[in-house]
């Protein structure tokens, strides 16, 4: 019997354990979870779906998820999935993004497939998945209740920073009202009040039937709730036609007042008034004149007839780590043929498939110590050319998605993604996600490539015997090609400095932005002077070498803002810098401030003695020239300790003295309006006298004379350290036309200026004409310019081709005219979280702002490596041609051409060896082409005796006329260099040229 038992609870365990070893092996097996999403038939190609499934299933437990099972979350939890896999991304239904969100900063992997994540989200309307057009066209069509006299001026009052703009409201002959804002301040608007009998009881939608001009495709509306809280939105309009715009409450952003402070969504039947205008602080709108025509504002509670689901129609679905790359053009690529798995791809798993399509690079960057990126497969088009990312994976080491990995790929449909090679790389990324050795597969950067140049020794830059230009020590003309540097891509702070964490690793990413540098033709550099190059002698020395190695030289800025109280405090601290630097042409000058505004300048005594501008009674001599609102809206604001711009001293505690400060900068800003009213730094109508300004003479007198000691000081104090580096003040207003100015050694002026036709990019180039009529015995040269790449113009941003054409244009009228050259603003790209803590100036809800100052680099980074704009290829081919071609300084002709969006200019620079020209298209001339997409385009080329160099921003096919650039070459010619395709005619070739790569034509041998 005991036997019996025996044997049979034997038999038991022997179950037992088959039963644990199989559930075992099959967990082993199936080592993760994966959600597959098919929640949006109609848009997802069932079939692939199912294969997609199928070729996963083999090592991967695969189920299938609707956007039911999503939102209902008891029906499905999605944090028990490893992994959710997303197609066709682009449309994923906009209800789902709130889910996404939270899975993904819980640690959950999602795989993208197909393009950006919901840069075309879906809405659910009854049974059917319609685009945000398609849907927002059916809200239009709702019933819509009028508000009662809308186009009666009468029924509006004026909301400004200050009354004395010429802002104005009026009836319109097309019916309706006219609004002209004169939005020279920070805001201005025109308020329409709403008494409750008119509006809509539990109103959900709101319209308003808009118009603007070519000055506004943009305004702000501000609406305001009976209980004083305030919300905003800023609207495009159409500058052609009226236009119906339809918004729901949780279509605009809270900026303040009512009672429950937390509430997310405007009550559109709580409606108080709405305002129509311009505003700086809270929309990213600029400065400048806006004309607006308002017809119809109109209420709604009609929404539920259309069955729509919650979601904002106005949301822009930005995932962080990502939105800072949307608009690029570097990444928008066009023609794919083929996509190959990246070369250094730290996966086993390798492929390359035939792929026909265009779209927006898969790429994704963290903060560098948040992160990394891990490139997966690369496109290619027709004449082998790299385009960009096809697939990534952005891994989150920290941060607010720790442990969250994102695996994204841009080619369109499901049909690719079947392929067996790219499902067994999905299954071993996931797999890899897991079990976090993903981690150990960060990929090493590559090497910067240093161009072949001839070695360029550095030396000490002089004036000329007559004072108008700067020599190199051989008596050279000393022409900037230049950039300012703040501080390095994918290490976004200003902390990046501080000489307590400074390491080897940091020396590192210096050296590869100063290879950069010389990739891109850059001779000179400003930096911000800081500390650590001082005080950390690594840094100190690798700074040094790097610019004799490489050819560059600085500009080092003393100081960024100063709140000195003393002279003392002033010169020690350009002592300390100076002291790191002195005798060295690795710095060639000094630019002992950055924009040095009046409130901080004269603050600062002298011998106990207050600055000649505080001694000057300004609020009783000029009480009729300054803006008594706006300075004590200032005034208020640095006794609460907020501080303001202009900058002001924090230990300033005398209010009369605060006061006759600000006083002083508003006589200055309304003077700057008055004689440059398109933009304070182009200076264009400034006088050559200011003095001659007969009822501003004393207060001119004070200032030069305050601006005078602050200079005269330090520039005494930096001679006698080291008597052969330059002293210079970079300037942004009309600052420099002060008569002190002749003393410096050579002008520095900063500009920047929204360029949209011929006309004002000329006027932006000829800056530099009015700097050498304000001062005719100095050197003249632009410290920092740029176009952004985050700029808006209108409802898009501007290109990098269009925005080049005109940069490019500030080098050549430079070098054309005779001037001294020009540092762009900057080096590299920032990336958007890094400006919440360095842009301290920008509040944290103006998106627009921080996208246009975060793009202002020569260098964009694609989440692996840093990526040249069209400007780097311009200014290394403009290098080249000055160090080994030039012989005259050429002429530069501009002229009006829409076709060259946003900036409607090309251009034509002849000059003996060297024929450079910017246009969407030229069908005269040596150089011929028609870009593709209608693209800004340039073409370079330059030649001697050796050969003819040719060099263009666009792939594209170009006809080369050599006869017609140098008749030397009329014998039959061999080309070198990477180039797409050759086909030789009787008078020219057609070549079609690769973007950025040189080729040269020379002699068959």
């Amino acid at each position: 019997m005991t036997t019996a038992l025996n044997i049979k609870l034997i038999k038991y365990l022997l179950l037992v354990w088959f039963a644990f070893c199989t559930l075992h092996a099959k967990e082993a097996t199936f080592s993760s979870k994966i959600a597959l999403f098919t929640g949006y038939t109609g848009y997802v190609d069932p079939v692939s779906l199912e294969q997609i499934r199928k070729s996963l299933s083999d090592s991967h437990v695969v189920s299938s998820v609707s956007l039911k099972d999503i939102l209902e979350e008891k029906a499905t939890e999605l944090s028990k999935y490893n992994a959710l896999i997303i197609p066709d991304a682009p449309r994923c239904p906009a209800v789902m993004w709130e889910h996404l969100h939270r899975y993904m900063k819980q640690g959950g992997d999602v795989v993208f497939l197909g393009g950006k994540p919901f840069s075309q989200p879906s809405y659910k309307l009854g049974q059917v998945y319609r685009s945000r057009q398609e849907t927002r066209k059916i809200l239009e069509n709702v019933p819509f209740t009028s508000i009662p006299n809308v186009t009666n001026p009468s029924r509006y009052h004026r909301d400004a920073f200050t009354q004395d703009t010429r802002s104005v409201i009026n009836k319109w002959r097309e019916g309706g009202v006219y609004m002209f804002i004169d939005a020279r301040d920070w805001y201005d608007t025109f308020v329409f009040d709403i008494p409750p009998s008119e509006v809509v009881k539990s109103a959900t939608l709101i319209k308003f039937c808009l118009k603007g001009n070519s000055s506004a495709k943009q305004i702000c509306i501000k609406i305001q709730e009976h209980d004083g809280s305030t919300w905003f939105r800023k609207v495009n309009i159409s500058p052609k036609k009226w236009e119906n715009s339809v918004f729901m409450g949780g279509d605009f952003n809270y900026i303040s007042g009512g009672v429950d402070r937390e509430k997310t969504k405007l009550n559109l039947s709580q409606i108080k008034s709405c305002a129509f205008g311009q505003d700086y602080n809270h929309a990213g709108l600029h400065n400048g004149f806006y004309n607006i025509y308002l017809k119809n504002i109109s209420l709604s509670n009609e929404l539920k007839e259309v069955d729509f689901p919650q979601g904002d129609l106005s949301q822009d679905f930005r995932i962080p780590s990502l939105y800072p790359y949307e608009p690029y053009d570097i990444f928008d690529m066009h023609e794919v043929v083929r996509v190959q798995s990246f070369e250094n791809s730290p996966f086993s798993q390798t492929f390359s498939l035939s792929a026909h399509y265009s779209g927006v690079s898969a790429i994704g960057q963290a903060p560098a110590e948040d992160g990394f990126y891990i490139p997966l497969c690369k496109a290619y088009g027709k004449y082998d050319d790299s385009l960009g990312w096809a697939g990534g994976a952005l891994i989150h080491t920290g941060g607010e998605f720790k442990d969250s990995h994102w695996l994204f790929f841009n080619m369109p449909g499901l049909k690719t993604y079947t392929d067996s090679a790219l499902c067994s790389l999905l299954s071993e990324m996931i797999h890899s996600c897991k079990d976090n050795s993903i981690l150990s597969k960060k990929p090493t950067l590559p090497p910067i490539m240093q161009k072949k140049r001839a070695p360029h020794k550095i030396g000490f830059v002089k004036r000329s015997e007559d004072g108008t230009t700067l020599l190199t020590e051989s008596g050279a003309p000393f022409f900037m090609v230049g950039s300012n540097y703040i501080y390095p891509m994918n290490n976004k702070s200003f902390s990046f400095w501080d000489k307590n964490k400074f390491s080897d690793s940091d020396l590192a990413i210096i050296e590869r932005d100063f290879r950069k540098m010389q990739a891109a033709g850059i001779n000179t550099i400003r930096i911000f002077g800081q500390e650590a190059m001082v005080d950390c002698p690594e840094l100190n020395q690798k700074i040094k070498d790097l610019c004799h190695r490489l050819g560059i030289q600085i500009l080092l800025q003393i100081v960024t803002h100063s709140y000195d109280a003393t002279e003392k405090e002033v010169l020690n601290r350009a002592r300390h810098i100076v002291s790191g630097f002195k005798n060295d042409p690795a710095v060639f000058a000094y630019d002992i401030q950055n924009e040095p505004q009046i409130a901080e300048i004269g603050a600062i005594s002298y011998n106990n003695t207050k600055s000649p501008i505080l001694k000057l009674d300004i609020t009783q001599n000029h009480k009729d020239h300054y803006k008594r609102d706006y300075v004590k809206k200032l005034v208020a604001k640095h006794k609460k300790g907020r501080g303001g711009y202009p900058k002001m001293a924090p230990w300033m505690e005398d209010k009369k003295d605060v006061e006759k400060l600000y006083a002083a900068d508003s006589i200055w800003k309304t003077f700057d309006a008055s004689y440059s009213p398109r933009h304070r730094s182009l200076l264009h109508k400034y006088p050559r006298n200011l003095y001659s300004i007969e009822h501003l003479r004393d207060f001119f007198q004070a200032i030069n004379d305050t601006y005078k000691q602050w200079y005269d000081s330090q520039a005494a104090l930096i001679r006698s350290l080291s008597p052969q580096q330059l002293v210079t003040i970079g300037y942004n207003r009309g600052l420099v036309a002060l008569p002190f100015n002749k003393d410096i050694d050579f002008i520095s002026q900063h500009s920047y200026f929204r360029a949209r036709s011929n006309k004002e990019v000329m006027l932006y180039t000829q800056i530099q004409d009015k700097l050498r009529e304000l001062w005719p015995s100095t050197p003249v040269s632009i410290g920092e310019f740029a176009y952004s790449s985050g700029e808006l113009y209108g409802d898009e941003y501007i290109s990098n081709d269009s925005s080049c054409i005109a940069e490019f244009m500030m080098y050549l009228y430079s070098y054309s005219k005779g001037y001294n050259g020009a540092m762009r603003w900057r080096l590299n790209d920032d990336e958007i979280p890094s400006t919440f803590k360095n842009h301290h100036w920008l509040r944290n809800f103006n998106h627009e702002e921080r996208v246009r100052q975060a793009r202002f680099g020569m260098y964009v980074f694609d989440g692996y490596a840093p990526v040249p704009k069209p400007i780097v290829h311009c200014l290394s081919f403009f290098r080249d041609y000055l160090d080994s071609f030039a012989c005259d300084r050429g002429t530069l002709v501009s002229q009006p051409n829409t076709q060259v969006s946003h900036i409607n200019t090309s251009y034509i620079y002849r000059a003996k060896q060297a024929y450079f020209i910017g246009s969407t298209q030229s069908y005269s001339g040596p150089l011929r082409f028609k870009a593709p997409r209608s693209q800004a385009a340039q073409v370079l080329s330059m030649w001697n005796r050796a050969g003819i160099r040719i060099m263009s921003t666009v792939t594209m096919e170009v006809r080369v006329y050599p006869s017609e650039l140098n008749s030397i070459f009329s014998s039959p010619l061999e080309i070198e260099g990477r180039h797409g395709s050759l086909i030789r005619h009787k008078d020219y070739l057609s070549i079609v040229l690769i973007k950025g790569e040189e080729i040269t034509l020379s002699h068959k041998k």
